[in-house]
C-alpha cells in the first residue's frame, strides 16, 4: 500500500482525549483514546450508525434497478464526492480552486456546482473537515465545514447526487456532527445549511431541521446499542 491510500488524522480535544481518523482503501476508522487512558476505542461513525439503522426502501429500489453496475456506481458516487470536499477543503484552507483538470470530466459539473456556491455565499471557514465523537453516546464523524455565513456560524454539508437532492438523512446526520461538536467544545453553531449539488453544476441549499433532526439521531442511537447488544448475546449463546 502506498503513501497515497492511507489517510491518517488526529485531533486532541480537552475534557475528551484523543480522536484518530484512519483511512485505507478497504476501511475508515475512528478511535478514542480518552484523557488520562491507556487504551484506545473503537468508535463507529455517524454514517455506519445511520446505515444500519436507517429505513432505505428506495435505495433497494435502485439496488433492484441497476443489479451488477451497483458496486461501479456507488464507487463512482464515492469518488465524486471526495473530489467535491477536497474542493472545498482547498477552497477553505487555501482560498485557491483546484484546476478541473486535475478531475475526471464526470465530476467537472458538480465541482462547478459546488464552486458557484462557494462564491455566490462566501462562507468564511471556522472549521474545516473537523474530527468530532461523543464519548459518552460512542459516535464519531468528520464534518464537512463550519463557516460564517452572514455574520453567524453555521455547520455547512454538501451532499452530491444527479439531481442534486439533500434527502431527509443528511438533516439527521447534521444533527449528530453538531451535537458531537459541541460535546467538543465547538463554538456555538446557529444553524445548519444542506447544500446538494447536481449533476447539471446547480447547487441547492436546505436548511437543516435541526430540532427534530436532533430527536430521530436520538432514537437512531438507541436502536443501533439495543441491536449492538443483540448482537452480542447471540454471538455469546
Amino acid at each position: 500500500m502506498s503513501a497515497d491510500d492511507l489517510v491518517h488524522l488526529t485531533r486532541d480535544v480537552a475534557g475528551v482525549g484523543t480522536i484518530e481518523f484512519v483511512e485505507t482503501p478497504r476501511k475508515r476508522e475512528y478511535w478514542l483514546l480518552p484523557e488520562d487512558a491507556t487504551r484506545r476505542q473503537r468508535m463507529p461513525s455517524v454514517t455506519t450508525i445511520l446505515r444500519k439503522t436507517w429505513p432505505k426502501p428506495e435505495l433497494l429500489k435502485w439496488y433492484a434497478r441497476h443489479g451488477a453496475e451497483t458496486e461501479t456506481l456507488l464507487e463512482q458516487a464515492a469518488e465524486r464526492g471526495k473530489a467535491v470536499h477536497a474542493l472545498v477543503e482547498h477552497y477553505m484552507t487555501t482560498g485557491g480552486l483546484l484546476a478541473l483538470a486535475e478531475f475526471p470530466t464526470d465530476h467537472h459539473p458538480y465541482l462547478q456546482g459546488m464552486a458557484k456556491f462557494l462564491w455566490e455565499y462566501d462562507p468564511q471557514p471556522l472549521a474545516v473537515e473537523r474530527l468530532i465523537c461523543h464519548p459518552e453516546l460512542h459516535y464519531a464523524g468528520r464534518l464537512d465545514l463550519i463557516a460564517e455565513l452572514a455574520g453567524k456560524p453555521v455547520l455547512l454539508d454538501f451532499k452530491t447526487n444527479p439531481g442534486g437532492r439533500v434527502y431527509s438523512e443528511a438533516h439527521v446526520q447534521a444533527a449528530a456532527y453538531r451535537m458531537a461538536d459541541k460535546r467538543c467544545g465547538g463554538e456555538p453553531i446557529d444553524d445548519v445549511l444542506l447544500v446538494g449539488i447536481s449533476s447539471e453544476g446547480a447547487y441547492h441549499p436546505v436548511p437543516g431541521a435541526c430540532d427534530v433532526a436532533a430527536k430521530v439521531w436520538g432514537c437512531l442511537l438507541d436502536s443501533y446499542g439495543q441491536m449492538q447488544r443483540l448482537e452480542r448475546e447471540l454471538g455469546a449463546a
